[in-house]
């Protein structure tokens, strides 16, 4: 519970001050503890918590009362506990009173809250009678302020504007249909009568004596009622026997409700020394009637509108004014006109501004602990202040950034925005959260999210792309409020635990989130190191960049580097020569890649199923020699990176029982000169691909073979068809040739899948060519269009990212189709069954599934070899190859000596497009299989991308329906 002090010297009163506390219990989310110094607590009546103390004598002066005042103040929090702030009344020298106090707790954390002043009245009034002034009102640290003359008197004093706070007073507004009673007749306005009502306590400061010779003066005949009591009722009775009165004043004394006995009164009459708010008009104004007063109340007043002004002690002014308004010079306001005037002052009004203010200084000055956190939190909602409740959540997040309750609480505001993919997002989080932090959620509570997260998770209409966007967001923003830690473990949740549905899950692959998870592991590996988050203003030298600064706001920008670092760290881990142009080296040096960034890159690029400790120290061994080759590694680089190595030796010490596959670095040379064919398919477009390729010729650099551009028209797909139909019927394919012919739109990625090819073993007088297709508009209109371009008798289809890492892979494939004769389309990943969904891949078929791939997922590459128990053999090569039953083959890699037309006329996409080239093959009697030789062939660079997910949920159902138009039996 946030816990509010609000102490005073005294009270007891029935007025003023007292009747604004009675008021304040209906603020709900704060708990108050009155503390008077002096006896009177009647008054506070419906608060659990009021105390007081026999300590301040009015009668004294109370500068020599301070002391002791202020030791009993700070005995009572050492005894019941510190307040979140204080809030001193009446006078100004009670700040003080505070400030002493904390001053004999200064050794305690009790001493750790703030103080606000409150003064009803004007400073300087308060001075002269020796109650402090402005200097001991600001030992306050903050101010609530109950007129706008006080705020003028504190800002001439040098008061920052965010310390003051305009609270007014509350007032209790009539009900309507006693307003329409006291103020109308059948609609129209009632007619008032030449009376005045005073109410307030008789004091000579309210100097009832003026307001008497005002009416004594007037020439006009007025009458009064007086409610109200005091000292001052003695010379009150005196005054007006004087004046000869008797008849024009009615004296009704106290009453706890004065405005039951509003009649037909034109106005209430104030004629105070001084007044801070004068409550009493404002709430004469709400029951209808102009105010008439001494200017000390310029809040709410508007000569001529809803009140008018006299002069302080003129009662010669006070009674012109009344001559005025019973000759109708001044005419009577409407009494709707005087109640729209207060509005703002109305009780729930100020309630809520009193309850705003005090939590918003809570919220600006408190150090807060969770808890207190959550009480504000909530407070803020309740009071519909959703700025300072997002605020107030900030600061929870960097301070308790594991606490399930500011996700949920994100969640609610979304819900109430109707926002329900971001309401899905921070309900996962929780739902991740409980498994990081499980002590924090009871069970109760963790049922209860887990049905709200299934109750949208359900919703219909969620759209996948803004769900992924806007847990991005989310991770940008933690970020930029330094939760790296945070951060990294919801990400790491978010892509592998059970806790949420797989189907959710798949969501948040996504490259951006793989790619932010590896900058933050970087990232806080850099600040371990260093001790701190090292700025790019600060950097001194490369190895202390920190790799979140640098690119948090640049994903994309780290997915280039990692991609092509890891493009020469495979080529080292598989045998591949580096070329003249580029190496390891300078690539590590031109894009800043610090020790943490090439280790991480390092373990996410070796197969899980392998021992990555040859590669950290082949690294190593790397940078040295490069080193001595005059690269421009330091021996700080070198010696962050060896240390490094040395830990990972130790882990995989303690680690010995698990058998890992060693890695074998085997150096490959350049083996082949293949001739190039780029067919572009659109030649109205500029492609980077065959601009640089010109580039090339004219330089005269090429040394590979032959390189030919093709620019091809494309043709409908019947036309397509009918022109390969035709170059089967006669054309004469070279038995001694193989075509690797892949689709690409990345010049980077095509050039890396060449240096593979240009190491691959071909069979005897085999010869081979390249052809790469570019601006296709789908996989089988590309594929369609490198047929007619080539007249190889055997085929092989791979995407522009496979790596052909196997040397003897096209000499094997060829052995394998000349060895079974029965057989045209060989793969090295798929199954032997598809579902009636359209689908070869769920777990509950794995055992018709075959895998032969190093599959790398952008942020961790697995070695995947599996032969289902239900695969069917059917053939071998040798005693090395086996062939097996397939009917759906993956894409990454289709070898075939037979051309059918590949479907562009429906499969104009990249989905499917190789499934339903498997089926054309079946249904004209050809079989497809997979083929293993024993050996890991392809390392395929796998796409991830949520959209395309759901994308390819689109084309299976294109898939269904083209199977079953066919054949439908093709299924299962």
């Amino acid at each position: 519970m946030l816990i509010v002090d609000i102490l005073s010297p005294c009270g007891g009163g029935k007025s003023g001050i007292e009747k604004v506390l009675s008021s304040w219990k209906k603020i709900t989310h704060i708990k108050f503890r009155f503390i008077h110094l002096g006896l009177g607590i009647e008054y506070l009546e419906g608060y659990d918590e009021a105390y007081e103390y026999k300590v301040y004598d009015s009668s004294k002066n109370i500068s020599e009362q301070l002391e002791k005042m202020a030791m009993t103040y700070a005995n009572f929090i050492k005894v019941h506990g510190k307040p979140m702030l204080c809030v001193t009344l009446n006078y100004p020298i009670m700040s003080k009173v505070v400030k002493l106090s904390q001053q004999y707790l200064i050794n305690n954390s009790e001493a750790e809250f703030k103080i606000v002043s409150w003064v009803h009245n004007d400073v300087n009034m308060y001075n002269s009678v020796g109650l402090g002034g402005i200097k001991e009102l600001k030992e306050a640290d903050y101010h609530l302020c109950i007129n706008k003359a006080i705020i003028k008197q504190l800002k001439q004093d040098g008061v920052n504007d965010d310390k003051i706070y305009y609270i007014a007073n509350p007032i209790v507004f009539p009900k309507e249909d006693y307003f329409e009673k006291i103020n109308y007749v059948n609609g129209d306005v009632r007619k008032k009568s030449n009376k005045l009502i005073y109410v307030g306590r008789v004091s000579a400061e309210k100097r009832l004596d003026i307001i008497l010779e005002a009416m004594y003066r007037a020439k006009s005949d007025w009458s009064i009622k007086i409610i109200g009591d005091g000292d001052y009722k003695k010379e009150l009775f005196e005054i007006i026997s004087y004046l000869q009165m008797d008849d024009k004043v009615k004296y009704l004394g106290w009453k706890d409700n004065p405005w039951d006995y509003l009649e037909d009164e034109v106005a209430l009459v104030a004629a105070s020394d001084y007044e801070g708010f004068l409550l009493v008009g404002a709430e004469a104004l709400a029951y209808g009637r102009m105010v008439l007063s001494t200017p000390t109340v310029i809040d709410y007043i508007q000569e001529g509108v809803n009140g008018y002004f006299f002069n302080n002690e003129d009662g010669v002014q006070l009674a012109e004014i009344l001559d005025k308004i019973a000759n109708g010079e001044i005419s009577i306001p409407d009494p709707r006109l005087c109640r729209e005037s207060v509005a703002q002052y109305e009780e729930k009004n100020y309630i809520k501004a009193v309850e705003i203010s005090l939590l918003y200084i809570i919220k600006e000055s408190v150090k807060k602990n969770s808890e207190e956190y959550f009480e504000l939190v909530s407070s803020f909602i309740d009071c519909n202040r959703i700025h300072e409740v997002e605020e107030v959540l900030k600061e929870a997040f960097i301070e308790y950034p594991l606490d399930y309750r500011w996700y949920y609480i994100k969640g609610l505001l979304a819900e109430n925005g109707e926002n329900f993919e971001e309401q899905l997002v921070w309900l996962i989080f929780v739902k991740l959260l409980k498994e990081i932090n499980k002590e924090h959620i009871t069970k109760e509570i963790s049922e209860s999210l887990d049905e709200e997260y299934y109750n949208i998770r359900n919703k219909k209409g969620l759209v996948v792309k803004k769900i992924l966007n806007t847990a991005k967001q989310i991770f940008i923003e933690m970020i930029n409020l330094k939760s790296y830690d945070v951060v990294f473990k919801l990400i790491t949740e978010l892509t592998s635990s059970s806790n949420i549905d797989s189907e959710c899950r798949k969501i948040f692959i996504d490259r951006e989130i793989l790619m932010l998870k590896n900058i933050l592991e970087i990232g806080l590996m850099q600040i371990k190191r260093t001790k701190k988050v090292v700025y790019p203003n600060d950097i001194k030298k490369l190895e202390d960049y920190n790799c979140i600064d640098k690119y948090k706001d640049n994903i994309k920008g780290f997915y280039e580097v990692f991609k092509e670092v890891r493009f020469y760290l495979e080529r080292m881990l598989y045998g591949i020569p580096e070329t003249s142009e580029e190496s390891l080296a300078e690539t590590i040096l031109k894009y800043d890649v610090t020790p943490e960034m090439l280790l991480l890159f390092i373990r996410e690029m070796v197969p899980l199923l392998y021992d990555d400790v040859p590669m950290y120290e082949k690294v190593a061994e790397y940078l040295k020699t490069s080193k001595k080759q005059g690269k421009n590694f330091s021996e700080y680089y070198i010696e962050i990176y060896h240390t490094f190595v040395h830990s990972v030796k130790k882990l995989y010490e303690c680690n010995h029982d698990e058998e890992k596959k060693k890695i074998i670095f085997k150096e490959k040379k350049e083996k082949n000169f293949f001739k190039k064919i780029i067919v572009n398919l659109d030649k109205t477009k500029s492609c980077e691909i065959i601009d640089y390729e010109r580039k090339i010729e004219k330089n005269d650099i090429l040394k590979q073979g032959e390189s030919t551009i093709v620019n091809y028209e494309l043709k409908e797909w019947n036309e397509t068809q009918r022109l390969i139909n035709k170059k089967n019927e006669g054309v004469e394919y070279d038995e001694k040739k193989i075509a690797i012919i892949f689709c690409t739109n990345d010049n980077r990625m095509r050039l890396e899948c060449e240096a593979y090819i240009k190491t691959l073993d071909i069979p005897k007088d085999f010869s081979l060519e390249v052809i790469e297709v570019i601006n296709a508009k789908s996989m089988a209109s590309g594929y369609n269009a490198a047929i007619l371009n080539t007249n190889a008798k055997y085929k092989l289809y791979i995407h522009h990212d496979v790596w052909l890492i196997e040397e003897n892979i096209l000499i094997d494939a060829v052995e394998a189709l000349q060895q079974n004769q029965d057989v045209n389309l060989l793969g090295v990943a798929g199954s032997a069954k598809i579902n009636k969904n359209g689908c070869w891949f769920e777990k509950k078929d794995i055992d018709y599934g075959f895998v032969k791939v190093v599959q790398n997922h952008e942020a961790q590459t697995v070695e995947s070899s599996h032969i289902g128990n239900n695969l069917r053999i059917i053939g071998k090569a040798n005693d090395n190859i086996i062939l097996y039953s397939a009917k759906a083959i993956d894409g990454v890699f289709l070898f075939t000596n037979k051309d059918v037309p590949w479907r562009e006329d429906i499969f104009d996409h990249w989905h499917y497009y190789d499934i339903s080239e498997c089926i054309e093959y079946i249904y004209r009697g050809y079989k497809c299989a997979f083929w293993d030789n024993g050996k890991v062939n392809i390392h395929h660079y796998v796409t991830v991308d949520t959209e395309a997910d759901v994308v390819y949920r689109l084309w299976r159902e294109v898939f269904l329906k083209y199977v079953k138009e066919i054949d439908e039996n093709l299924l299962g």
